[in-house]
């Protein structure tokens, strides 16, 4: 995963992730077994640089790992089955950035100096 970040980022020069789990749950009922499908996902990471992928990567899954275990602990009983699918969806990052210059006149050039005083 991280290798794939690092990949990404290397186009993007900057991305923001989105890591989700679709997880399969069984639950014995009598003599059946009941199946569900729930889907996890981790708010969005924004990276700009390599420094930030591991702790970026650790805080996902951390969300994921807590969400559903806090949906097992709400339906008694539920017991993992699989993990069927790990998506990770990217889309590029820009933050924004200071760019432009506005000429002020003479008198508000001078006020300004005088409240810097």
């Amino acid at each position: 995963m991280t290798y794939y970040i690092r990949q990404m980022l290397a186009e993007m020069k900057g991305l923001k992730f989105v890591e989700t789990l679709r997880i399969t749950f069984k639950k014995p009922v009598g003599d059946l077994t009941e199946y569900k499908t729930a889907y996890f996902n981790s708010v969005a990471q924004a990276i700009i640089n390599n420094f930030s992928i591991p702790e970026a990567l650790q805080l996902s899954e951390n969300q994921i790992l807590n969400k559903a275990a806090q949906w097992i602990s709400e339906g008694s009983g539920w017991i993992i089955e699989s993990v069927d699918n790990h998506y990770l969806n990217t889309v590029i990052y820009k933050p924004m950035e200071g760019s432009s210059y506005i000429k002020l006149d003479a008198y508000r050039r001078l006020l300004g100096l005088l409240l810097m005083i």
